[in-house]
């Protein structure tokens, strides 16, 4: 991770960058997957929080979480996501971001739960369908699988958003309402 100033911007930003060479630079480009982009009324959605040595990023209906120490705590704009870097800079406004962790259930109450390799992405996503009990977005379920090795997926009910756990990374995405 390195810091820098950028200039010729109405104030001098401090920019967090991160390289491709970073083992967090991967999961963090995950992490964003799962962000806002479009004209959200909660603008905290297109950020990523970086709390207690955890990144999250959640569009409302899926969040994805990562392991992350060499970013400090903070609320963050992405400023520049390419194949080789990634740039992070902190955003001061006080949006009052959710507590991630309340959405979370008990992976332990699941009713049914499958182990996948991601890499083996379509036979991934035929295994998850196979254990659900209502749908899911599949471009959600395909950017939760991209970038991963592999997921433990544990599903609890229709109602509830669907888990996915390993040992860096956790996602939810929440089940389509059909009624």
């Amino acid at each position: 991770m390195k810091k820098r100033k950028l200039l010729g911007q109405e104030s001098k930003t401090e920019v967090i960058e991160i390289h491709e060479l970073n083992p967090e630079f991967e999961r963090l480009r995950w992490v964003s997957l799962a962000k806002a982009t479009g004209a959200e009324s909660r603008q905290y959605l297109k950020l990523i929080q970086v709390k207690e040595g955890k990144a999250a990023a959640s569009d409302g209906v899926r969040l994805h979480m990562c392991d992350c120490v060499s970013v400090p705590d903070g609320l963050y704009d992405v400023i520049k996501n390419t194949k080789t870097m990634f740039w992070l800079k902190e955003n001061k406004e006080d949006y009052g971001y959710p507590d991630v962790s309340m959405v979370f259930w008990d992976k332990e109450k699941a009713k049914k739960q499958t182990h996948v390799k991601c890499r083996e992405l379509w036979i991934a996503v035929w295994q998850i369908f196979k254990i659900l009990e209502g749908p899911i977005p599949v471009d959600q379920l395909i950017d939760v699988l991209k970038g991963q090795e592999e997921f433990d997926v544990f599903v609890n009910g229709k109602e509830d958003p669907v888990l996915f756990v390993n040992d860096t990374s956790t996602a939810l995405i929440m089940p389509i309402q059909t009624e």
